[in-house]
């Protein structure tokens, strides 16, 4: 693991927009914590035992739900991991009808976030697998359902590569244009989190929790929740005050600010829960 530790820094120090991530390092953050709250006690302990002797102790760890960004420049993990870049996200069209994605059907043989997911699932459970392996697709995993619940690694429009090429301003007399995909990994996540640290933050969205909501969030299967997930970049992410956002040079409303942090604080907790519910599955799984 020594050799990727160096990348950590560098990869979490201040990174140009990337097709592969997602929420950016707070929420990502924010997802581990409010998983390791909710991991039941079969799952906990199978997550306690992969990461036993390890530097990083529990999905709260920040090293740990940013790994699969930090490798991003090993060339340790590039030769690895090569189709790595590409298991962050899963490209669907927003002119496709929601009701009628099956993503299974669609994706199952692919290089996506939901084919790497069943794949590590897979691994992670394995005891016959080598242990450096079932860690590390635990690390993918924790990432993977973080970024799935970014819309926009759910989504596309004109090959726009998730928002990656389409530039807007957050507000008029910006002369700096970033592009939609790093307003929903950051711009949104922070106006979402104020002056709150991720600590603070999921322990606020944890504390809105019962049992009834973590249940309905919790419900349904990965399928569905990518589909979720494509639906608001269809619906939120793609529109401002009910039109088609366009395609350069827009400048977001302040109802669409509001609205993305009211998106993002949502799919933050249902990636959080969300995660505890996959790894305590899988786990249950493998009795």
């Amino acid at each position: 693991m020594a050799k990727w530790i160096p990348v950590l820094a560098i990869a979490l120090a201040g990174l140009a927009p990337n097709r592969a991530l997602a929420w950016g390092k707070e929420g990502h953050e924010v997802v581990g914590i409010i998983a390791e709250k909710h991991l039941n006690q079969p799952a906990r302990d199978a997550v306690g035992e992969l990461l036993k002797d390890h530097q990083f102790k529990s999905l709260a760890d920040t090293k740990l739900v940013n790994w699969a960004d930090a490798i991003r420049g090993s060339a340790v993990y590039k030769e690895k991991y090569p189709k790595a870049p590409q298991w962050h996200y899963v490209d669907i069209d927003v002119a496709s009808d929601v009701t009628k994605i099956d993503v299974a059907k669609s994706f199952v043989d692919t290089d996506c976030v939901y084919a790497a997911l069943l794949k590590f699932r897979v691994i992670v459970t394995d005891p016959k697998k080598p242990l450096q392996d079932r860690r590390e697709a635990l690390f993918f995993i924790a990432h993977f359902v973080g970024d799935f619940h970014q819309p926009l690694h759910c989504a596309e429009r004109n090959k726009d590569k998730g928002g990656n090429l389409v530039k807007v301003f957050v507000k008029a007399g910006d002369k700096e244009a970033p592009n939609l995909h790093k307003v929903w990994d950051s711009v949104v996540v922070a106006r979402a989190m104020g002056a709150l640290s991720s600590e603070d933050y999921a322990a606020r969205l944890i504390g809105r929790l019962d049992g009834a909501k973590t249940e309905a969030h919790q419900k349904g299967t990965l399928e569905e929740w990518i589909v979720e997930s494509h639906k608001l970049a269809r619906e939120k992410v793609y529109q401002d005050k009910g039109e088609a956002l366009k395609a350069e040079g827009h400048t977001l409303s302040e109802d669409y600010l509001k609205v993305g942090a009211e998106v993002a604080e949502l799919q933050l907790t249902r990636g959080g829960l969300r995660l505890a519910k996959f790894l305590n599955d899988a786990f249950a799984d493998d009795k």
